[in-house]
């Protein structure tokens, strides 16, 4: 990814089985007040896990409120002991943020910070296989099941299927051709608004992460149904759901 570092090791990558796009089934806990999104029937929760150690939690509230909780981060593994850290560099508000920096210097500074205490951080879990590389459990390093059992499920291809946006609904961005897990930072325009947009991408399903100027974010998660047609199927912005994101490949004629 252009203008990210430092890289994440890959010792300290999620495993392979461990990539990818996965839906929350549900979450029993008792760390916290419960939320809107902890309501499967009220609420969508969505991860990303890109290889290259960056991942996107989007929790969209589906309820008419926007009780939405969100982070792009980076995920650390510990192979001893199962056990996943999350470490976030960019969260949901829907407020003027009070966090300094671009989007760029928010994701370096976490990476750093990650980096030197791997486990030193809120959000951490232990992951148990109930079906290998399609269904998990993460569970609360010191409580156990007793006091966090979330079960997570890989989003199939099928997924939510969404009416392709009109054309004039589009946004644009740049991928290397043949790059088929890319990440792409870049400026953002749109109208009368700026900002930095991040395009995390693995395999069929992207999320997009807009910083935009007045210091607000916007979190969408979607499909890929062309290497040149990625279509928005949640957003914390519900007028971005079923958006088109236009893929310009590098090397087009």
């Amino acid at each position: 990814m252009s203008g990210f570092d430092p890289e994440i090791p890959l010792a300290l990558r999620m495993p392979a089985s461990m990539r990818g796009c996965w839906r929350r089934e549900y979450i029993h806990q008792t760390l916290r007040s419960n939320r809107v999104t902890d309501n499967p029937d009220l609420g969508i929760v969505w991860y990303l896990q890109a290889e290259n150690g960056l991942c996107v939690d989007c929790r969209i509230d589906l309820s008419g409120g926007t009780e939405h909780d969100c982070f792009l981060g980076v995920a650390l593994w510990d192979a001893s002991s199962k056990i996943v850290n999350w470490h976030p560099a960019v969260t949901y508000t829907s407020t003027i943020s009070s966090d300094t920096g671009t989007l760029r210097e928010r994701l370096s500074a976490a990476a750093s910070k990650a980096l030197r205490a791997p486990s030193c951080c809120e959000d951490r879990g232990v992951i148990e296989w109930v079906e290998e590389g399609s269904v998990w459990l993460e569970t609360d390093v010191a409580g156990g099941k007793a006091v966090l059992e979330e079960k997570w499920s890989r989003w199939p291809l099928e997924g939510l299927m969404l009416a392709m946006a009109p054309q004039c609904d589009v946004q644009s961005a740049d991928v290397t051709e043949g790059d088929s897990n890319s990440t792409v930072l870049r400026d953002w325009f749109d109208h009368n608004d700026s900002g930095e947009e991040l395009l995390l991408r693995h395999d069929n399903h992207f999320s997009q992460v807009l910083l935009k100027s007045d210091g607000t974010t916007v979190f969408s998660m979607g499909r890929i149904n062309s290497e040149r047609e990625w279509t928005i199927e949640l957003s914390t912005d519900p007028k971005k759901k079923g958006k088109v994101v236009h893929i310009s490949i590098i090397g087009d004629v």
